[in-house]
C-alpha cells in the first residue's frame, strides 16, 4: 500500500512539472510571435554612418533639416547617428513627454568627446547672490556702450551694432569669469568656435584616434578648468540674442516705437534704464519672448540620454539613447502659434501665461526642469538691460536706404543660431 501511494505522489509531482514545463513553453511561444515595439520612424541609413549625413545636408542648418525630416516621418523621429541611436523631438506634446513625464529617465546627459579647456585662475561658476553682486559692472560697461555710440551718432557713423554688442557682453562675461575685462589665455571667440566644432568620435568611436581637438593647448599651466557645451549656454547665449533682438527691431519698425514709448512712460525723461525698472517693462518682455520663440538660444537643445529602455507613445527606445529636443522647430509649430508662426509679432505674448523657463513646453529656449540652462536668469537680466538702453537712448535705422524687409538674416552654424552678416545701422541720440 505504502509503495502504491509513493508511485502516486511521484506520478502527481511529475504531472505538475510537465504541465508547468508545458505552460511556459506555450507562453514562450505565443510571446515570440508578438513583434516587439517598433522605433520610431526615420529616413533611411547609409553605411558606417548611417543617418549623420542628414544633419546639414547639402548646406542647410541642421534644425531645420531636421524640421524638414521630422514633417515627413514624425514628431517623435529615429536616427541612428553613427553608433549612437538618437530620437528628434520636434512637437511640444512630444517635448513634454520626455522633459517631464518621463524626466528621470531621460536626466543623463551623454558624455562628449570634446570638452574644451580654459586656461585661467577664475571662477567655475556664480551663485544667484555673487551674480547679483555685478549689478555696478553691468551699469559701467553699458554705460561705457552708450558713450561709444553717441560718440558715433554725433558723428554719422555707421556702426556695427552687432560687433559693439557683442564686445560688451564679451567683456562682461569675462569680468564674471575670470575676473577681468580681457586675458590673453581666454578667446572666447575662438572658445566658441571650437566648442561647438563637430566631433565624429562622439558617434563614430573608432575615429577618436584621429582627432586631436581635446588636446591641452598648455598641458603644464596648473589652472586647467573643463567648460563643457551646456555650461558654454550660460556664459554667451546673450551675446547672440541682444545682436538678433535689434535686428528683429529695425526690421520693424512699429514694434520699437511701441517699445520706446513704454521706455519713456516707464524711466522717464533723460534718465538711465535701471535693473529695478525691468520688472514693470511689460512690452519689453514680450519682445524678448517673441525673439527666444523664433530664435532660441541653442535651436538643439543639449542631448538627453535614456538611462534604461523606454516605451512612449507606443515607440521602442534602447537604454542609452540619445534625446535631441528641437527647440526652433517646437518654437515655430503652426499648431501652437497659428498660421502666423514665423512672423515676428511680440504681441502674441500680451495676454498669454506662456513663460519660457521650462513650464510651458511650446516655448522651452532654455530647456526644462533639472536640466534646464544654469544662465538663464543671468542672461535675461543682462538682454532686457542692453536691448532697454540702446532703445531708450538711440533711434535706430539702415543705412545706404537698404529696405528693412531686404535686411539679411540668414543664419550660420554655431553654438547658437547668430547671423552670418553683421548688422550695420545708423543711429540718432534721442535723450
Amino acid at each position: 500500500m505504502k509503495s502504491i501511494m509513493m508511485s502516486f505522489i511521484r506520478w502527481k509531482t511529475k504531472g505538475y512539472v510537465l504541465i508547468s514545463s508545458s505552460s511556459m513553453l506555450f507562453n514562450q511561444i505565443q510571446n515570440s510571435d508578438q513583434a516587439p515595439p517598433p522605433c520610431p520612424p526615420g529616413p533611411p541609413q547609409l553605411a558606417i554612418i548611417r543617418n549623420l549625413h542628414v544633419l546639414g545636408g547639402s548646406g542647410t542648418l541642421p534644425h531645420r533639416s531636421l524640421q524638414s525630416l521630422s514633417k515627413r516621418y514624425s514628431p517623435i523621429m529615429s536616427l541612428q547617428l553613427g553608433n549612437v541611436p538618437t530620437v528628434v523631438v520636434s512637437s511640444p506634446e512630444a517635448a513634454e513627454l520626455f522633459l517631464k513625464t518621463h524626466d528621470t529617465v531621460f536626466a543623463n546627459r551623454p558624455k562628449f568627446e570634446t570638452a574644451l579647456r580654459l586656461w585661467s585662475t577664475g571662477r567655475t561658476g556664480e551663485t544667484a547672490s555673487k551674480l547679483a553682486s555685478f549689478g555696478a559692472l553691468r551699469k559701467r560697461e553699458i554705460g561705457a556702450m552708450v558713450e561709444s555710440l553717441k560718440e558715433a551718432a554725433m558723428a554719422r557713423e555707421i556702426v556695427d551694432v552687432s560687433e559693439r554688442v557683442g564686445e560688451v557682453l564679451r567683456n562682461m562675461a569675462c569680468k564674471m569669469v575670470l575676473g577681468r575685462n580681457k586675458d590673453r589665455r581666454f578667446d572666447l571667440k575662438g572658445y566658441m568656435s571650437v566648442s561647438v566644432a563637430f566631433i565624429l568620435a562622439d558617434y563614430v568611436p573608432w575615429l577618436r584616434l584621429f582627432d586631436l581637438q581635446d588636446q591641452p593647448i598648455h598641458p603644464h599651466d596648473g589652472h586647467a578648468h573643463i567648460i563643457d557645451k551646456r555650461s558654454n549656454k550660460g556664459i554667451v547665449f546673450d551675446m547672440i540674442i541682444g545682436s538678433s533682438e535689434t535686428s528683429k527691431l529695425v526690421r520693424h519698425p512699429r514694434v520699437m516705437e511701441n517699445l520706446q514709448n513704454e521706455l519713456k512712460n516707464v524711466v522717464g525723461i533723460n534718465k538711465m534704464v535701471e535693473e529695478n525698472d525691468l520688472a514693470k517693462l511689460c512690452y519689453l518682455d514680450t519682445v524678448v519672448k517673441e525673439t527666444l520663440r523664433l530664435h532660441p538660444v541653442v535651436p538643439l537643445l543639449a542631448p538627453h540620454e535614456s538611462m534604461e529602455a523606454i516605451v512612449i507613445e507606443g515607440y521602442y527606445m534602447k537604454k542609452k539613447s540619445r534625446v535631441i529636443i528641437n527647440a526652433w522647430a517646437i518654437g515655430r509649430h503652426p499648431k501652437v502659434w497659428s498660421e502666423n508662426a514665423e512672423v515676428f509679432y511680440p504681441e502674441r505674448f500680451m495676454n498669454d501665461n506662456v513663460d519660457f523657463k521650462g513650464q510651458d513646453f511650446p516655448l522651452i529656449p532654455f530647456g526644462s526642469g533639472r536640466t534646464s540652462c544654469p544662465g538663464m536668469v543671468m542672461g535675461l537680466t543682462i538682454v532686457k538691460l542692453v536691448l532697454a538702453q540702446l532703445l531708450y537712448c538711440f533711434h535706430w535705422g539702415l543705412p545706404y536706404g537698404i529696405d528693412p524687409d531686404e535686411l539679411d538674416m540668414n543664419e550660420k552654424s554655431g553654438l547658437s543660431m547668430p547671423r552670418a552678416r553683421h548688422l550695420l545701422v545708423i543711429q540718432w541720440w534721442q535723450v
